[in-house]
C-alpha cells in the first residue's frame, strides 16, 4: 500500500515515523539522483521515505537546499551519514562498498569479505 496514507490517520497526529532512508539524508529514486535536481521527483514515489519526507515537506526543503551550514547539498558535497562506518571499516583501502548520492552500492564478493572480516572481528 501507499505508506503515505499513515500520516493521514487521526490516530498518528503525533506519531513519529521512522523510515528506510539513503545515506545522504535525501530521497531521490536512484543513485543517478542529485541535490540538483530539486525534491519534486519525491511525490511520485510512495516508499518510505519519499512519503515521510513529503509529510514534512518544511525539513526537506531546509535538508536539500540548505541542510549543511546554511547551503544545500550539491553533487559534490553531500552528507555522509557512513562516513565514520566507512573509516572504521577501512572502506577507502578495502572498497566493501561505495555510497553514490545515499545508494550503497556493492559488489557480493566484496560484502562477502566484509562479513567475514565482520565474524572475525
Amino acid at each position: 500500500g501507499d505508506v503515505s496514507e499513515l500520516h493521514t490517520l487521526p490516530e498518528n497526529r503525533y506519531a513519529l515515523f521512522q523510515a528506510a532512508s539513503q545515506f545522504n539524508a535525501l530521497e531521490h529514486t536512484s543513485q543517478y539522483g542529485v541535490p540538483e535536481h530539486g525534491i519534486t521527483c519525491y511525490q511520485g514515489d510512495h516508499t518510505q521515505g519519499p512519503a515521510c519526507a513529503i509529510a514534512c515537506a518544511p525539513g526537506t526543503v531546509i535538508r536539500n537546499y540548505f541542510g549543511l551550514d546554511g547551503r544545500g547539498h550539491t553533487r559534490e558535497r553531500q552528507v555522509r551519514n557512513l562516513a565514520d562506518v566507512e573509516q572504521v571499516l577501512g572502506n577507502d583501502k578495502h572498497e566493501y562498498f561505495q555510497v553514490v548520492n545515499g545508494y550503497t552500492l556493492a559488489r557480493s564478493d566484496r560484502l562477502r569479505e566484509l562479513s567475514k572480516r565482520l565474524q572475525g572481528d
